[in-house]
């Protein structure tokens, strides 16, 4: 947490399209889900070709992207979020 007690995590961002050496670690802020999402504190991350293809910018995506589409950890909220969870 920090000293505002919002918790933070680590991520990988895209802050500019390129090669992997515009990949960066920054410390973000935890985002909250919104309706229909679920929260995931991830164990485990994989990066996929479509990542690769965000990254080189052949799909647009929002500028700094935080990638994460293959994760699997746990839900801190047990019980809460989409029906298929």
């Amino acid at each position: 947490m920090s000293n505002s007690g919002r918790r933070m995590m680590r991520a990988v961002t895209i802050p500019e399209f390129g090669d992997a050496e515009v990949l960066r670690v920054a410390t973000l802020p935890v985002p909250d889900p919104g309706p229909g999402q679920v929260a995931i504190d991830v164990a485990y991350a994989g990066a996929n070709f479509a990542e690769v293809l965000y990254r080189r910018g052949v799909v647009d995506v929002p500028l700094p992207f935080v990638p994460g589409i293959e994760v699997a950890g746990r839900s801190p909220v047990p019980g809460w979020g989409p029906s298929w969870c």
